[in-house]
């Protein structure tokens, strides 16, 4: 064993960090792991036992961690130094600081935070200080935040604190039964009188901040030059460039939220989008979160809710015949919706039918009329000119009743070209795990289909399309599109993940340099290679292996092959089941191949954090690491990238020819792979530096993160009107 003693001049050569800054991280799986190991035994606990450390140390007692310093209180939304603490502890004031913290705590407000001292070094004491989204507690979660709260205070305060958060629960809890979430961010110029919530002052501080109110104060406050407070010093004078404002990488998600929340919510309520959210929320039932969280998620958590005409999952599946209410209305159904004819093999009667049924304004539009099961009732459709929004079912397969994934996006995308056909210009926004627009690798001709590709070669669509996005855009085959552009799938539960983003995510110190992982329902889900289908550890095997061909047997055992430039060929070329199980054995030949590049902590199984759910530890990896692998799934997008991004880490994207998802991809921190075999650990720490270098010059812009940059762009018609 080598001596217990670290060198005292040693920087490593990539974050310049001395051996002090590794204490406690994994020094593994890096290209210079070995000369940190040999100048950092300590630190990288490559001590014995019994030996103690002696790790050179501040007079102060600091571990050398530069990215919290306890002697000062410190936004985590952009490092700024706050003038805090005169003053603190006295009878009266300590309540509400219990009482502010138990709200934090307890997510009832969970936004804007300050940091003050923490107790131990790495960990940082949230304070709440700015009203946010409401997501009321349970009257369990509300007794259990009570008695975090209070269990070290007197009789006396117990009482009081107790007392004020019942208060605030019950208040939180009438305003968001009365829906006043915008006016209880942003003051409205038009109501000033209106009702909106003010936090208490927890802190006595010489520093009074306010909420960007102007597009330079925004952009200001995102570069983290200014504190962000709970009001607005001015009436706002916002314009549309304040959505695109600029957002460096890993600026921490509260200081995200707390610079664009009034720039945003200002827009919302200008185009009328508030009503459209608050219709949805009304009529498809309640999302977690609030109208304001800003990350960008997937269907009823995204900008779906805002669109003013939109179709949700549940009401593209007019053949659910284990709906009642659907069963009951497909008797009414023209040729067109029972799948008898398709497109210009029905009648105009029958495609003027469908077009009423599934595009009409109680079906598809704000303000709605009718509630309750998506029957097809005809009706008025109406102006669809604008923002159309609709998801659809998962399902690649075939156009048949039994499998009707593909029917119910041709048909409704159809008849929405159909209809819009003499209206203004069109934004249509759509997401589904298949590539969109869809087209078949062997054609269909039956019935009058063509494929959904076909619905861009028109020229009629040509002249007043204004753009399509699409999480899983079908250009990758060298079929680019003017029009066709890709949006992200997001983040699937958004909710649970802001839970997580407690500041972590504006780190640049991160504990390991690969989240890898393969077991679900958190990390990706996967099959084994069929020759190794028996060995421990391996992930559940797809029921297709017990019947495999020569020709399947062979393709996903050929390791080699999987990870190798050109591999996603099959995948691209089978939209079945045979190319989603290929994908998902090659995401198992890729982890075994990082394996044998030298990152042992690749696994297919989830690392389990102490009482900690399945999403806590899979968040905590992504917080915890500086890359995350990321190869394809069933479709080209994946949760599991925006995840990353949000977590401040640096996703491995596969490698396509898709000219939109490069674009997509741009401005952001990514990295695509090309040839599996080539990501080793010196490959991520040249990738690493390159990426400090992109956002020391300002090349990386994280809007995209974001849901402000969208709606900017899918109401760019909606502001020409105005």
């Amino acid at each position: 064993m080598a001596p217990c003693v670290d060198s005292a001049t040693y920087a490593d050569p990539v974050y310049g960090d001395g051996c002090a800054a590794w204490a406690g991280a994994d020094c593994s799986g890096r290209a210079f792991s070995a000369e940190l190991v040999a100048n950092c035994t300590a630190a990288c606990g490559g001590c014995a036992p019994s030996a103690a450390p002696t790790a050179p140390r501040g007079d102060d007692g600091d571990d050398g961690d530069d990215d919290l310093n306890s002697e000062n209180a410190v936004m985590v939304g952009g490092g700024v130094l706050v003038v805090v603490l005169c003053v603190f502890c006295c009878f009266k004031l300590l309540p509400h600081f219990e009482y502010e913290r138990a709200k934090h705590n307890n997510k009832l407000y969970p936004g804007t935070v300050m940091v003050v001292k923490p107790a131990s070094p790495g960990r940082v004491a949230p304070l709440m200080f700015g009203p946010e989204s409401y997501d009321i507690p349970t009257p369990n979660q509300q007794r259990k935040a009570s008695e975090r709260a209070t269990k070290h205070l007197s009789v006396e305060h117990k009482n009081r604190v107790t007392a004020m958060i019942e208060h605030d629960r019950k208040r939180a809890e009438e305003q968001a039964k009365e829906d006043l979430e915008l006016l209880d961010v942003v003051p409205s110029p038009k109501a000033p009188g209106e009702r909106r919530s003010v936090a208490r002052l927890v802190l006595v501080a010489a520093v009074v901040a306010s909420w960007p109110c102007d597009d330079a104060s925004t952009a200001a406050c995102l570069e983290g030059g200014d504190a962000c407070g709970a009001t607005c010093a001015t009436p706002p004078s916002f314009t549309r460039r304040c959505l695109d404002s600029f957002v460096p990488f890993r600026t921490p998600y509260s200081r995200v939220a707390c610079c664009l929340r009034p720039c945003f919510a200002h827009h919302v309520q200008a185009y009328g989008l508030d009503a459209n959210w608050r219709r949805f929320r009304a009529t498809e039932g309640a999302a977690p979160g609030g109208m304001l969280d800003l990350l960008v998620a997937h269907d009823g958590e995204s900008t779906l809710p805002f669109a003013p005409r939109r179709l949700s999952k549940v009401r593209n599946a007019w053949l659910n015949d284990r709906d009642p209410k659907l069963r009951q209305a497909q008797s009414s159904l023209g040729p067109e919706l029972r799948l008898d004819c398709r497109g210009d093999g029905c009648r105009a009667a029958d495609r003027r039918d469908t077009e009423q049924r599934l595009w009409s304004v109680d079906r598809t539009g704000t303000p709605a009329t009718k509630t309750g099961a998506p029957v097809l009732a005809a009706g008025d459709v109406g102006d669809l000119g604008g923002w159309v929004e609709a998801h659809f079912p998962d399902g690649c397969g075939s156009h048949s009743r039994s499998q009707p994934f593909a029917a119910y996006r041709e048909i409704t995308l159809a008849s929405l070209f159909h209809a819009a056909a003499g209206d203004a210009e069109l934004t249509l926004v759509t997401s589904t795990d298949c590539d969109l627009p869809h087209a078949p690798p062997k054609p269909l001709a039956r019935d009058g289909f063509k494929g959904e590709r076909s619905l861009l070669e028109t020229a009629a669509l040509r002249a007043w399309l204004c753009a399509w996005y699409t999480t899983n855009p079908s250009d990758h085959g060298g079929a680019a599109h003017a029009k066709l552009r890709a949006v992200p799938i997001g983040v699937a539960n958004r909710a649970a993940l802001l839970g997580s983003l407690d500041g972590r995510e504006g780190l640049d110190r991160r504990a390991r340099v690969l989240a890898c992982c393969a077991s679900p329902p958190r990390c990706m889900s996967s099959h084994p290679t069929p020759a190794r289908r028996f060995e421990a550890g391996a992930p559940p095997a797809h029921a297709s292996f017990d019947n495999l061909g020569p020709e399947l047997r062979a393709r996903y055992d050929n390791v080699t092959a999987l990870v190798s430039p050109g591999s996603l060929a099959y995948k691209y070329a089978h939209s079945g089941w045979s190319g989603e199980v290929y994908s998902r054995v090659r995401r198992y030949a890729i982890l075994e191949t990082l394996k044998a590049s030298g990152f042992a902590n690749c696994s297919h199984g989830v690392p389990r954090g102490a009482s900690k759910t399945k999403l806590a530890a899979y968040a905590d990896q992504l917080l915890a690491s500086d890359f995350v692998v990321s190869p394809q799934g069933k479709g080209r997008a994946c949760h599991r990238d925006w995840e990353a991004l949000a977590a401040g880490a640096v996703p491995l994207l596969d490698w396509d020819a898709s000219p939109a998802m490069a674009d997509l991809y741009a401005e952001l921190p990514v990295v695509r792979v090309r040839d599996w075999r080539g990501v080793t650990p010196s490959f991520l720490a040249d990738a690493l530096a390159d990426v400090k270098r992109r956002a020391a010059r300002r090349e990386i812009d994280m809007r995209r993160l974001y849901l402000p940059y969208w709606v900017a762009r899918f109401t760019e018609l909606m502001a020409a009107v105005k």
